[in-house]
């Protein structure tokens, strides 16, 4: 699944009940859900199992971000930002990694980032922006333990998840 930041589109069409079809989420476009890496893990397949926190204030890349981790056998929760984050954080301590957009109202990547490294600081934190990560700080104490620069695919997108977590 490949997401492509289209200046201007703002309409939604959502997929159909088979998860195929191609949507247009504000500020962005959704390539067909096609091909066998793309399905529903089946009953037989093994199924990652792990909760992945999604934090990003734009709902519909925080939707198809879920759907993408979904289709690959994630559970999946979702805060609009870092201070949601951090209250789900405190609820929950069988989440697995967590996927953090940079910038943010109420409170933005950085310092959800420093205060994930103060409290748990062996969660992985993989940050998703379109920004350079060299602005970033690169004390190990605070690092992201991975980036995934927007527009990205969707192997992309599990491949940077699956090597934290492993």
């Amino acid at each position: 699944m490949l997401l492509r930041y289209s200046p201007g589109t703002k309409s939604v069409f959502p997929l159909n009940d088979r998860g195929t079809g191609t949507a247009h989420v504000k500020g962005m476009s959704i390539s067909p859900l096609t091909g066998p890496s793309l399905t529903a893990p089946s009953s037989t397949t093994e199924v990652h199992r792990q909760t992945i926190l999604v934090v990003d204030d734009d709902v519909a890349l925080r939707g198809t971000m879920s759907m993408m981790l979904e289709c690959d056998g994630f559970r999946v929760l979702g805060a609009g930002n870092g201070l949601e984050a951090l209250q789900m954080l405190e609820g929950n301590s069988h989440i697995s990694a967590v996927l953090l957009d940079l910038f943010m109202p109420v409170m933005g990547g950085r310092e959800t980032l420093h205060q994930i490294r103060s409290f748990w600081s062996s969660l992985p934190v993989i940050l998703v922006s379109g920004y350079d990560m060299s602005e970033l700080d690169q004390d190990p104490k605070t690092a992201p333990d991975g980036y995934i620069h927007k527009p990205f695919t969707f192997t992309h997108l599990t491949s940077t998840l699956g090597a934290v977590l492993h």
